[in-house]
């Protein structure tokens, strides 16, 4: 078989592996007779949001989120993830390859549409047939955008206005569905301000073929995704003035109310079920279950250890009455391979048995598992802060991290902050809380300019390699090589035209 090096339209799961860029997928007909009928775009529909679901859950969240500075390992752990989490990974790490490829699989979906596009303008659909299809583009495009976005977080360094037209420094990707066997065809990586400049370019185009009003976990892109999307970008790239626009305009609709008390927050995580969720994907069945997003946060069975745990610096972050800390923490006995016991509170964000668990029938396959929330308003709230901070619009920032520390810390009064420096320092420690899990710790480091620290761990005789560099007491600057990840060497081989990353 030969390697691929841009990968498409293919199943996508953590798993998943190269398939050959001149092969057409087993079940693909020859571009004369796709997408000829509603039908036909309405199936690959399905296709954008299974792989969707696969790269909003799971490994691909675990894995980046065990780089960073809120877990310690074990002893006697799986060694699930345990070269990302030693900073020991190289070009030839599976994870790696994974992540890139489902993130540029995704992409190929995405191009199989738009290519087809103009079946949209058949003058053999109804009109609202039309309007479906004309819909289905517009998520092809959205999501394409969100791809190559994702991709320059994990494989490109932060945006920085004096650096991003530098050669090679951006996402390698395509626009169109071409497959090809001549690597000559193959693109090389864009710098990143040609990045940024596509993702704008595909919202814009996602915006205009989208009219659908948002409404708390809706399972398909709304208006409030896309610009949630907006809101996220522009905080990337440090356009705080979009930013602020984007994110405030969200939470000022009303459309997305913070809960009122901890049960509603727990009800969010473990059953599904909030009003602060702005696009949460529905999984119907347990063939198109998600990832196991607690899978290693939590034993696996009665008497046996998690695979990490908390630090004890990430949780005394967390005030006594925050109900944050019931929601997203579980205290129990363990008793490790080293004989040390003791109590711990565990990471339980993504609790064991939630009720999707129970929906999809009690089974093994779908323990630890919850519906991809990618969009939530509390994500809103903290960008608005950190966006108004940056414009030294201090009075904004605070009112609006003041409303959603209300919202989580029962007789939480108003803090009023000296300066901007003080508030961003808090900003920052609360995403650290409300976002932990999620995938954004490395990202939001990056974006700051800041390196990774362990801290002080709940017990160290609980951990894997205790005082050891590459565990409890790592710590790496901004400028170690790991903040942004390899390009894949298997990517890299069959494609001769992709820069990799310095470092590597």
């Amino acid at each position: 078989m030969k390697k691929t090096a841009i990968l498409f339209f293919t199943a996508i799961t953590l798993g998943f592996a190269s398939c050959d860029m001149d092969k057409l997928p087993y079940n693909k007909v020859s571009d004369q007779e796709a997408l000829q009928t509603v039908t036909d775009f309405k199936n690959m529909r399905v296709g954008l949001y299974s792989a969707m679901r696969s790269i909003t859950s799971g490994g691909i969240l675990t894995a980046i989120e065990l780089q960073a500075d809120n877990f310690n390992a074990v002893v006697g752990y799986s060694n699930t993830y345990g070269d990302m989490y030693r900073w020991q990974f190289t070009a030839n790490t599976s994870t790696i390859n994974t992540v890139y490829g489902n993130y540029q699989a995704l992409i190929g979906r995405a191009n199989y549409i738009i290519t087809n596009q103009t079946q949209a303008d058949s003058t053999q659909f109804e009109l609202a047939d039309q309007i479906m299809v004309k819909k289905i583009i517009g998520e092809a495009y959205f999501m394409r955008a969100y791809s190559i976005y994702q991709l320059s977080q994990y494989f490109c360094k932060a945006y920085d206005a004096q650096t991003a037209s530098e050669p090679q420094s951006g996402v390698s990707y395509r626009t169109d569905y071409a497959p090809s066997s001549n690597p000559a065809t193959y693109p090389a990586r864009y710098t990143l301000e040609e990045t940024y400049v596509q993702i704008a370019s595909d919202i814009a185009e996602a915006k205009s073929r989208i009219n659908v009003e948002g409404e708390p976990a809706s399972g398909y892109v709304t208006n409030d995704i896309i610009t949630a999307l907006e809101a996220r970008v522009a905080l990337s790239k440090k356009d705080y003035s979009t930013a602020a626009e984007k994110a405030a305009s969200l939470v000022n609709s009303g459309r997305y109310p913070l809960v009122a008390d901890g049960y509603e927050l727990m009800d969010m995580w473990a059953n599904d079920g909030s009003s602060e969720t702005i696009w949460q994907i529905p999984i119907p069945s347990r063939n198109e279950r998600p990832g196991q997003n607690g899978r290693y946060y939590l034993p696996y069975q009665d008497g046996s250890i998690p695979d990490y745990i908390p630090t004890a610096e990430f949780i005394n972050l967390f005030e006594e009455n925050d109900a944050r800390l019931d929601a997203y923490f579980l205290s129990d006995n363990i008793s490790t391979t080293n004989g040390a016991s003791g109590t711990v509170a565990e990471f339980n964000k993504f609790p064991d048995e939630s009720g999707l668990w129970q929906t999809l029938g009690r089974t093994e396959d779908v323990r630890f598992t919850s519906e991809p929330k990618v969009f939530r308003i509390a994500e809103m709230y903290l960008i608005a802060t950190e966006a108004y901070a940056q414009l030294d619009n201090l009075e904004s920032a605070t009112h609006y991290l003041n409303a959603l520390k209300a919202s989580r810390i029962a007789g939480y009064t108003d803090t009023h902050f000296a300066s901007t420096s003080n508030l961003l320092s808090e900003l920052k420690n609360e995403r650290r809380r409300e976002l932990a899990g999620e995938g954004f710790r490395m990202f939001d480091l990056k974006r700051w300019g800041e390196g990774v620290k362990r801290g002080e761990p709940q017990n160290m005789n609980f951990c894997l390699f205790p005082g050891s560099d590459a565990t409890t007491a790592l710590s790496r600057s901004a400028a170690d090589t790991r903040m942004v990840w390899p390009i894949p060497q298997s990517e890299r081989d069959t494609n001769p035209q992709i820069a990799q990353n310095p470092g590597y």
